[in-house]
């Protein structure tokens, strides 16, 4: 009953038999992930075989123009978009709103995320354009939460091929005296991303610094390569509000060093962006965009110099791997006010 409506499942599908494992007897994520997407995709094809008539766009209208690009992402019949279904009876996923979110905006169709979820239709996606937001300010990426009494912010970073919808889980467990900004990736699907981290981080803050308090602290987090891009921001944020007028917060964050592990080949680089996204397989019309945002940011990691030493405090939350790999070394030499926290 406390659910807002749409959290609330559209169906429920309750597994008989034993879910699948790997050869070593744990269980197997990807496997889970494929069975839930198929019976997922099997439910969408039900309720749309129904009784439902197809309500199709007007030829050349803005509909008709967004709904030629779903029928692309999604890989169907430009005839068979409903414009009143929500993507995800579409048959639309997290990685299609991606991949879709990069295709809209190569047409100079300038949503953001949250117009492109999966309860989003092409005719709220058509009617959101047509109030203006072609036009409106990119600072619609920042997404801030104000709390009454709150006497800090956290500005939480997305990561690496996300958005910052990945920090959802962890707003209740936030003290209630922390503001919380949350920062989604503005340049994901635009030939426009940032030369440098220097450059991300300037970008983030000429925003960010209209909203929020500058004589209260401010925690700058990121997880991955949002951790990075944090960490700019609260050396520059120093830089012109003073020493220690901020912390950060580093989740299982890699380096700025770029060695030969990155992939050249795009078979690498396919594997590296699925396993990130916890995909077995993406279909080519989906990873294209995802290649292109991958190589915006290995690039500005290359050209990004090292950072240098951060005085302020500096929470970092690593994976047991990075203890072995050299990260959680490389971390100290940059913050020496520095606390280690290990998660499984």
């Amino acid at each position: 009953q406390s659910l807002p409506a749409y959290m609330v499942p559209a169906f429920i599908w309750v597994q008989t038999t034993p879910l699948p494992r790997t050869t070593s007897g744990k269980l197997d994520r990807i496997a889970i992930a494929k069975m839930a997407e198929d019976r997922h995709n099997e439910s969408s094809k039900d309720r749309l075989g129904h009784s439902h008539v197809t309500v199709r766009a007007a030829p050349g209208s803005l509909e008709h123009k967004i709904a030629a690009l779903w029928a692309q992402v999604l890989g169907v019949n430009e005839d068979s978009i409903d414009v009143t279904a929500a993507f995800h009876e579409m048959g639309g996923d997290s990685i299609r709103a991606v991949a879709l979110l990069a295709i809209l905006r190569r047409q100079e169709l300038h949503l953001d995320l949250i117009d492109v979820s999966q309860t989003s239709t092409v005719r709220s996606q058509a009617a959101r354009i047509g109030k203006g937001s072609a036009v409106r300010h990119n600072a619609n990426y920042l997404h801030f939460q104000m709390r009454q009494g709150s006497v800090a912010t956290i500005v939480l970073v997305h990561p690496f091929l996300a958005q910052s919808t990945v920090f959802k889980p962890l707003l209740p467990l936030l003290d209630d005296s922390f503001d919380v900004l949350l920062v989604d990736d503005p340049f994901m699907g635009t030939a426009g991303y940032p030369r440098t981290l220097s450059q991300w981080a300037n970008h983030y803050l000429t925003d960010i610094k209209e909203q929020i308090q500058t004589d209260h602290p401010v925690l700058f987090g990121g997880y991955s390569f949002g951790g990075l891009i944090a960490f700019e921001m609260a050396q520059k944020w120093d830089q012109l509000y003073g020493a220690h007028s901020s912390s950060v917060v580093l989740l299982d964050p890699g380096t700025y060093e770029i060695d030969n592990t990155v992939p050249e080949s795009e078979s690498e680089k396919d594997s590296l962006i699925m396993n990130s996204l916890g995909r077995s397989e993406i279909s080519p019309q989906d990873i294209l965009p995802l290649r292109e945002c991958f190589d915006g940011y290995v690039r500005a990691l290359k050209e990004s110099e090292c950072p240098l030493t951060y005085e302020g405090n500096c929470l970092h939350v690593a994976l047991p791997d990075r203890l072995q790999d050299g990260v959680v070394d490389w971390w100290k030499k940059c913050c020496p006010n520095i606390t280690l926290g290990v998660v499984d």
